[in-house]
């Protein structure tokens, strides 16, 4: 990610295009902040904004490269530049990589470590930063162990801009070949202004309706790269600002840099904006810094020891996040103690790789003067990625077919309906197929592939409707994640009802009229607060006889009073703000039907049977205590008119337990969640539930 300058001994007064000295201290302040703040240091709630700068300072360093070149040569030599950038950044990663593949087969499940080698593979091939946005757009991908590996998003978006603007800058400076200096200067300057502006726009736009994409997005962090290359076309053009401007804008750039990483938080809305400050402060750190002689905090940052930190900057950004995610594996839980310790032990894992791997690898006189060779050794390093990657990847062989003890000892049926043991004589059993459990912990629904599932920091509600959508009659369903998971089956009830089905979904917010807090981002949940609220309003503007669906968790925590009620203490304000939404709606004539809650395995199920593929029903969980008349749902919404109830508990469960794989299907994708592929089997339990209370069968 971080590119070193060449290493002449550097002076005071050195050329504008000379080596900055500055800049590696520069590279000191951008690691330092995220280190710190992915050790969980609270004060430093920005710190992920050292990315920023790093990705500013790539963009000055690349281009000011490229604009000398193209100055003493009269062209870019695009396989010497690649070259150089092989014998820079891959080694070192290469090494992280493999060497992340080699823990996650010490220290990961099989599920978890099959999910690493993809993200090694896409890490090594440049693209993790899609692959990474891809996954986050899963909600539930929260769920699962952080990828030791993810810091390599922005890797990957570097990578990215490593391959694509060397060549168009050559390109369009050939077309211009016979100008002046200054011209073509012009030429790239204006380039780069458009790409920085168009970039930008669309940044804002992508912040606000696809934040995910837009972190992780090359368009939307382009114009930060784009700042850096800006610069480095004033230095190729020598234009110094008079030293006391320079001195003030120095200080004026570091200090907008550090006072972001304290004011800035996961939950700002980023990049957009809030970019602005770590970018601007990192240019006019750059442009104070044309100007010789080292101004005002140029000086400080070109002493030895941020200069010093800055050169392991790289190797210690590689090392950081692998060494903090994996460690609680071997440690137990970090405290701050531990925390600092595995901070030290990556730095010194940082040092080895810098003196015995990136250095020399850099540095190497027979690379250096062959560039075949040079790329031959990169892609050979690119392939070793891959290979550990896919490696990591490639599921444990098993058996087709296997009996499931719970099977054996349950009589289950694929409808659901179970018989005592001593009821009925034993039946021959039946080999049931296990399924490829990545595959359930991706097993979505429509409604998230679609974008009509709110994720945290969505507070924007979109109408979705689907099944008969021209139909005069309306059924909503409504809630957090637990209800969107019940829409495969209700969609299907729906199209054949000839009704409308629209979804409200967001993740973590029930229909509950309460102040949610997150434990997540340990704030109150603004943006539930918000959604909900509209939703709320939309709903209430809905014709009477409108069906409404409610239904998800109520294990939530509250935020009431001045302080955070634990989850047993907010189950009682949950259920009254539940019951205020089920009087309300039927009180404007619309029938409420609540669906009552999933079992909760409690326990990672895909994991679990990824582990035991040869006996899945040692996954199997109980079934839960309370029956169809005292469940949670029931309880609550108990002598309301115009409420019904819906309960498919018996539809997953079995009398005593609820088994985790039954012909084939994985039931559950999480520890929570049940898969779509088996909520799509459940359309004609519900329907007959719907028919029953009255709700079906009116076509």
């Amino acid at each position: 990610m971080v590119l070193t300058a060449p290493l002449p001994l550097a002076r005071r007064g050195v050329a504008p295009s000379g080596f900055r000295p500055d800049i590696e201290g520069m590279r000191a302040v951008a690691v330092l902040l995220v280190v710190v703040f992915h050790a969980g240091w609270a004060p430093l709630s920005g710190g992920f904004i050292g990315v920023d700068v790093f990705f500013v300072i790539s963009g000055f360093l690349i281009t000011r490269m490229l604009l000398a070149e193209a100055r003493r040569d009269g062209r870019i030599q695009l396989a010497r530049f690649w070259a150089r950038r092989a014998r820079r950044l891959l080694p070192a990663s290469a090494l992280v990589l493999v060497s992340v593949v080699a823990a996650s087969f010490a220290l990961l499940g099989t599920l978890d470590r099959i999910e690493t080698g993809r993200d090694v593979t896409a890490a090594a091939g440049f693209v993790a930063n899609w692959w990474f946005a891809h996954q986050a757009l899963d909600y539930f991908a929260a769920d699962r162990s952080l990828s030791p590996v993810l810091h390599f998003w922005s890797l990957s978006l570097e990578e990215q801009y490593y391959l694509l603007w060397p060549p168009l800058l050559a390109g369009v400076l050939a077309l211009r070949r016979r100008a002046g200096g200054l011209v073509r200067l012009r030429v790239a300057g204006a380039l780069l202004l458009g790409i920085a502006v168009a970039s930008f726009g669309w940044s804002l736009l992508e912040t606000r309706w696809t934040p995910v994409e837009a972190y992780y997005g090359t368009v939307a962090r382009a114009w930060e790269l784009a700042a850096g290359g800006l610069v480095a076309v004033l230095a190729t053009a020598r234009l110094a600002l008079p030293r006391p401007v320079a001195v003030a804008l120095s200080w004026a750039g570091l200090t907008t840099v550090v006072v972001a990483a304290f004011t800035i938080t996961e939950q700002t809305p980023f990049p957009g904006t809030a970019a602005l400050a770590p970018v601007l402060g990192t240019v006019a750190v750059l442009v104070a810094g044309i100007t010789p002689g080292l101004p005002g905090a140029c000086r400080p940052l070109s002493t030895a020891a941020p200069r010093t930190l800055g050169r392991l900057s790289y190797s210690w950004y590689l090392w950081h996040w692998p060494f903090l995610v994996l460690a609680p594996l071997v440690l137990g839980e970090l405290d701050a103690a531990r925390t600092a310790l595995v901070v030290l032990a990556s730095l010194a894992a940082a040092w080895l790789t810098f003196r015995f791997v990136e250095d020399p690898v850099r540095r190497s006189p027979a690379l250096a003067a062959s560039t075949s060779r040079s790329l031959l050794v990169g892609a050979v390093l690119i392939g070793v990625g891959v290979a550990a990657g896919l490696a990591a990847a490639r599921p444990p062989v098993a058996p087709a077919t296997v009996q499931p003890e719970s099977l054996a000892t349950e009589d289950a049926t694929v409808e659901g309906t179970r018989a005592p043991d001593e009821a009925q004589p034993a039946a021959p059993a039946r080999p049931a197929i296990v399924p490829d459990p990545l595959l359930a912990r991706e097993d979505t629904n429509q409604i998230r592939t679609d974008g009509c599932q709110s994720l945290f920091d969505w507070t924007e509600v979109k109408d979705c409707v689907y099944a008969d959508i021209d139909s005069p009659r309306r059924w909503v369903l409504w809630g957090d994640s637990h209800a969107v998971q019940w829409f495969p089956a209700l969609e299907a009830v729906a199209r054949d009802e000839g009704v409308a089905l629209q979804v409200y979904g967001k993740t973590s917010c029930p229909a509950s009229l309460v102040t949610f807090y997150s434990r997540k981002w340990d704030r109150v949940y603004h943006e539930c607060t918000t959604w909900r609220d509209e939703v709320y309003r939309r709903v209430q503007q809905l014709p009477a006889g409108t069906v409404v669906f409610l239904s998800g968790m109520h294990e939530y925590a509250v935020a009431q009073d001045g302080r955070v009620l634990s989850e047993s203490e907010s189950e009682a304000p949950v259920a009254a703000g539940l019951r205020e939404v089920a009087r309300t709606l039927t009180g404007l004539g619309m029938t409420v039907v609540a669906i009552r809650d999933t079992p909760f395995p409690e326990r990672d199920v895909p994991a679990c049977v990824a582990e035991h593929r040869d006996d899945p029903g040692a996954c199997d969980v109980p079934r839960p205590a309370e029956d169809r008349g005292t469940s949670w749902e029931r309880r609550t919404l108990a002598g309301i008119p115009g409420v019904r109830h819906v309960d498919l508990v018996d539809e997953v469960c079995g009398p005593r337990t609820c088994p985790a794989v039954v012909d084939g299907i994985l039931r559950w994708r999480d520890q929570d969640h049940l898969t779509a592929t088996f909520v799509t089997t459940l359309d004609e339990p519900l329907a007959t539930q719907l028919r029953a209370i009255g709700v079906a069968g009116r076509r």
